[in-house]
């Protein structure tokens, strides 16, 4: 099982806090039957260049090499906030998840959808030849509000990622919505820390795979 979205890499965004809660969520996502995580800090590209957030991702990940439980897969990628800038980008492929050419993308939790977006990830997939996958879209309002756009972003050749945690809170109903749609292919623990949101695999893949089956693909490897 792959874990697509976390925030464990240390010290660079909301996530874990230090090297030791780093290694303590890495060993809790073993446990669970995780043999596979990604990496994926938050990138925010109007606020940071591209080459100084790099710089820091490899910095964290040197910091906890030697904490990743034997036998568990790690790979460097990013979240990374939805921006007009980004088909321009030359460092594209080294924000992607590994040598997936996915790219972690989000979309604002309650701002307003503007035009502009949708036409922003087609371009990745044309220009750029990455494939966004939106992060969490349940916690997009505007797609909750309007699922003809989450089929507009399915159309322009996104996939979609849902968190564990949303398969058990107030966003399982429009998670399930995503789900009979077909539109879901990865699930994300979406982990920040031990306590308020801690890694949660196990419970929500049964769920999810016992709902909606070979929906969820949960492949990277074989993308």
């Amino acid at each position: 099982m792959t874990d697509l979205h976390t925030h464990i890499l240390p010290c660079i965004d909301d996530g874990s806090i230090g090297p030791s809660t780093s290694g303590l969520m890495l060993a809790r996502l073993a446990e669970q039957g995780v043999d596979t995580v990604a990496f994926t800090p938050h990138f925010y590209p109007d606020g940071m260049p591209a080459e100084t957030f790099l710089r820091r991702r490899e910095r964290s990940f040197a910091s906890i090499r030697d904490r990743i439980p034997p036998g568990l897969s790690v790979c460097c990628g990013a979240e990374v906030a939805i921006s007009r800038s980004l088909p321009g980008s030359s460092l594209l492929p080294q924000l992607c998840i590994g040598a997936t050419g996915l790219l972690l993308l989000e979309l604002p939790e309650n701002g307003p959808f503007a035009g502009w977006m949708l036409e922003t990830a087609a371009a990745l997939r044309d220009r750029q030849g990455v494939t966004p996958v939106l992060a969490h879209p349940e916690r997009c309002a505007f797609l909750r509000r309007r699922f003809a756009l989450a089929r507009a972003f399915a159309e322009a050749g996104c996939l979609f990622q849902v968190n564990a945690a949303s398969l058990f809170n107030r966003r399982r109903r429009f998670v399930h919505r995503l789900l009979k749609a077909g539109y879901v292919q990865f699930l994300g623990s979406d982990c920040h820390n031990l306590n308020s949101r801690p890694p949660m695999y196990q419970e929500a893949y049964a769920a999810i795979t016992k709902r909606a089956g070979d929906v969820l693909l949960d492949c990277i490897a074989r993308v």
